[in-house]
C-alpha cells in the first residue's frame, strides 16, 4: 500500500507514489478492499460432497472474512471460511466493506490468545461412549430391596444408547403404565425368570420424580452429522441402475393407467429408444441401410447427392496420393428428416461427417476451443430488440463449417458413395463437420468477417 499510494515524494511539482516514481505509471488501487470485512466466496458445485444437493437452487455463496490477497497474483483473494475452519483462495468474491468480519460466528478452532476472545468448542459431534454419571448423584435416591418374587419386566424397544442409571424401588409401589412404544414381536429370551434381593427393575417402571427426589440424569442421544448446507431429506439412489430404472418404469406405468391406455400403448410409451423414426419413416443408421431402403431409397440417394454437390462446390477436398505413414481419418453418413411446424415432411437430409476420434493430436489438430453463446446473452439481446422496437432476423448458413479453411494437412479415407482414383485419398481443404477444430475455425472466420463489416 505504501508503494502504491502518494507519499511525500514530489516529482515535477506533484506528489507521487514510490511505484510511479520508479516505473512512471500510476498504479491502480481499485481492487483494494478493507481487510477483515465480511464477504461471500463462490462455491463450485464439484466441491460439494456427495450425498448433498447439487442442483441449481443450492446457494453458491459461502460466508467468510476477507483476509487479503494471494502472494502470487492479485486476482485471488484469501478468505477465511468459518464453515471449513481454514483460509482458502478464491477468485470470485463479493466483499461487503460496511460490515466487519467479527460480526459473524468465526468458529475458531484454536485457543484464545492474549488479544483474542474466548472461543466455543468446534462444531463436531462427540465420539465414543457417553461419560458415566458420578455415583454421588444417585446417593439421594431411596434404595429398598425388592421382595423375592417373580417379576416379568415389560419388554421395550431397544435404543442404541447406553442405559441410564437404574433406581431400586419396591415392587408394590410401582404403578404399571402402558408404554407408548410398540412392543416387539418376541420377548427377550435373556430376561431372568427369578429376581433375587436387590434386583433391578427396568427404568420404564420408575415412578415420576417428586419434589423430594431429584430427576434422573440421562445420557444425550447421539446426533447425526449436520450437512454443510440445509438440504431436503431425499431417498438414496439405488446402487444398481437397473433397479432404479425398473422402479421408475413402474411409476410411469401406474401414471399411464390413469388415462385409460391399452397395454400396447403403455409398452410403446415406456420404451426408451433413440429417435430412429421421424414422421413414421425409419431413419437409416448406415450408408448400406439408406441405399437398400425399400420405400425411400431414392429420397436418401438424392439427399446424399445434394450433400456431395455442395461439398464439391465449396472445394472441401481434393484427390491426392497420401504420403507414406499419413493418418487417414475415417468418415460416416448421418441421416435425418426435416419437418415443418405442423409435423409434415420438409426434406430428407444427409450429411457427411468426419470421425474426429480418429485424428491424431499434434498432426491433425492442435487447438480445439471455440466459444459458444450463453442463453443469458441471447435473452438479453432479444429483450433489447423488443425494448427498442427493432427488427430482428436470422440466417441459416448451409454447410457453415466448410466455409473456413484448414491450416493442417488432413487426409480423409474415401467415404462410401464417393469414387476416387485407385491409390488416392481425399485431402481435406476446408473444415468438415466432425473434425475437432471445425468449430474453432468457423468461429475465427465469422468473427473476422463480422469485424470487417463494422460489427463490434
Amino acid at each position: 500500500m505504501r508503494n502504491r499510494t502518494d507519499t511525500s515524494l514530489v516529482i515535477d511539482g506533484s506528489v507521487v507514489s514510490p511505484q510511479e516514481a520508479v516505473t512512471g505509471v500510476t498504479p491502480s488501487i481499485d481492487h483494494i478492499r478493507v481487510w477483515g470485512s465480511k464477504c461471500y466466496s463462490y462455491v463450485h458445485p464439484k466441491t460439494i460432497p456427495a450425498g448433498q444437493r447439487h442442483d441449481k437452487l443450492v446457494n453458491p455463496g459461502r460466508l467468510g472474512v476477507f483476509m487479503g490477497y494471494a502472494n502470487t497474483t492479485s486476482k485471488h483473494v484469501k478468505v477465511y471460511n468459518p464453515e471449513l475452519g481454514y483460509t482458502s483462495r478464491c477468485s470470485r468474491v463479493k466483499i461487503d466493506e460496511d460490515i466487519k468480519g467479527e460480526t459473524i460466528d468465526l468458529k475458531l478452532r484454536c485457543k484464545a490468545g492474549p488479544q483474542g476472545t474466548l472461543n466455543e468448542p468446534p462444531d463436531r459431534n462427540p465420539r465414543g461412549r457417553p461419560k458415566k454419571q458420578p455415583a454421588t448423584e444417585l446417593a439421594t435416591q431411596p434404595q429398598v430391596p425388592l421382595p423375592t418374587q417373580v417379576v416379568k419386566p415389560i419388554p421395550v424397544k431397544p435404543v442404541p444408547v447406553k442405559a441410564t442409571p437404574q433406581v431400586v424401588v419396591p415392587l408394590e409401589n410401582v404403578p404399571r403404565a402402558e408404554s407408548k412404544e410398540p412392543k416387539p414381536e418376541k420377548e427377550d429370551q435373556t430376561s431372568p425368570t427369578e429376581t433375587k434381593d436387590n434386583a433391578v427393575v427396568p427404568d420404564i417402571m420408575v415412578e415420576e420424580p417428586t419434589q423430594d427426589a431429584q430427576p434422573m440424569p440421562t445420557a444425550p442421544l447421539p446426533q447425526q452429522d449436520a450437512p454443510r448446507y440445509f438440504t431436503r431429506a431425499k431417498r438414496k439412489r439405488a446402487a444398481d441402475e437397473a433397479v432404479e430404472d425398473e422402479r421408475l418404469s413402474k411409476i410411469i406405468r401406474a401414471m399411464l393407467t390413469q388415462v385409460e391406455l391399452t397395454e400396447e400403448d403403455i409398452e410403446v410409451l415406456t420404451s426408451a429408444f433413440p429417435a430412429t423414426e421421424i414422421a413414421g419413416i425409419k431413419i437409416p443408421q448406415t450408408y448400406k441401410e439408406a441405399v437398400n431402403d425399400l420405400y425411400y431409397t431414392e429420397h436418401w440417394k438424392g439427399a446424399m447427392h445434394e450433400e456431395i454437390i455442395s461439398l464439391l462446390e465449396n472445394g472441401t477436398w481434393k484427390e491426392v496420393v497420401p504420403p507414406k505413414g499419413a493418418n487417414l481419418v475415417s468418415s460416416k453418413w448421418v441421416f435425418t428428416i426435416k419437418t415443418r411446424a405442423d409435423g409434415t415432411i420438409e426434406r430428407f437430409k444427409a450429411r457427411l461427417v468426419a470421425r474426429g476420434f480418429s485424428q491424431v493430436r499434434g498432426t491433425d489438430y492442435d487447438e480445439t476451443f471455440a466459444p459458444t453463446v450463453r442463453m443469458d446473452t441471447l435473452r438479453l439481446f432479444l429483450a433489447t430488440v423488443a425494448a427498442e422496437d427493432l427488427e430482428c432476423a436470422q440466417f441459416d448458413i448451409k454447410n457453415a463449417f466448410t466455409e473456413s479453411h484448414l491450416k493442417e494437412e488432413i487426409y480423409l479415407a474415401p467415404p462410401k458413395g464417393i469414387e476416387v482414383k485407385k491409390g488416392c485419398v481425399l485431402q481435406v481443404l476446408r473444415s468438415l463437420y466432425g473434425l475437432k477444430q471445425a468449430a474453432r475455425d468457423w468461429n475465427l472466420l465469422i468473427k473476422k468477417e463480422l469485424l470487417a463489416w463494422g460489427f463490434v
